[in-house]
């Protein structure tokens, strides 16, 4: 996989010669990042994509059992990403109305990926 580099606001950067791509872990990690930032309807080609947890944080108090809820929805939308083959380390909380997630993304390839997630 490779993948253009961003800046740290997500801009992405231009590219001069195909060694300034991005590959392996950092470019599943680029893509998984944007892939967490999807919300659903964005994607012109494919309407029904985007992260579930957007909708599903409008309609919940978030409570623990919202965190556990949330964290399954974030795991299977993870897993469904192509060429993730599991997710570990998994960890979910919420505090003071913010949902955080965290884990650890396996790839088919045998890379780990870190994932980290918080919604407002």
């Amino acid at each position: 996989m490779l993948a253009r580099p961003t800046d740290r606001n997500g801009d992405i950067l231009p590219v001069a010669v195909p060694g300034d791509l991005l590959s392996g872990t950092e470019a599943a990690a680029s893509a998984l990042r944007d892939h967490m930032k999807l919300f659903p309807g964005d994607w012109w080609e494919n309407a029904e994509k985007g992260n579930p947890v957007f909708d599903l944080i409008t309609v919940s108090r978030r409570t623990e059992q919202d965190a556990r809820t949330l964290a399954s929805a974030l795991t299977s939308y993870l897993l469904a990403f192509p060429g993730i083959r599991t997710v570990s380390d998994v960890q979910a909380s919420i505090e003071r109305q913010v949902f955080s997630f965290s884990c650890i993304a396996h790839t088919e390839n045998g890379e780990t990926v870190p994932v980290h997630f918080a919604a407002p």
